[in-house]
C-alpha cells in the first residue's frame, strides 16, 4: 500500500518519512509486508539483522539511505 492509497488520516503507512517521523524499522516492515498481510516478506535471516528475502532486503537498504537524506 502506498500513502496514496491509504487513508487521509495519518496512519502509520502515510506517517512522513525520517527517524523522527516514523522511520522505524517497525514502520519499514508494516509498509513492506502490506499492514502484516505478508509477514513471511520480512522475515529475517538466522542472524536477525538481515532478511530472508532478497527484495526486502534491498528495500531496506533503500529505506534506511532515505533516512539518511532525510537527516539534511
Amino acid at each position: 500500500m502506498q500513502c496514496d492509497d491509504a487513508s487521509r488520516d495519518g496512519s502509520e503507512l502515510c506517517e512522513g518519512l525520517g527517524p523522527t517521523r516514523g522511520l522505524t524499522r517497525a514502520a519499514f516492515e508494516r509498509w513492506y509486508s502490506d499492514g502484516g498481510k505478508w509477514p513471511q516478506s520480512v522475515e529475517r535471516n538466522s542472524g536477525g539483522e538481515g532478511y530472508k528475502y532478497v527484495g526486502a532486503a534491498s528495500a531496506w537498504t533503500a529505506w534506511k539511505a532515505a533516512a539518511a537524506a532525510d537527516l539534511s
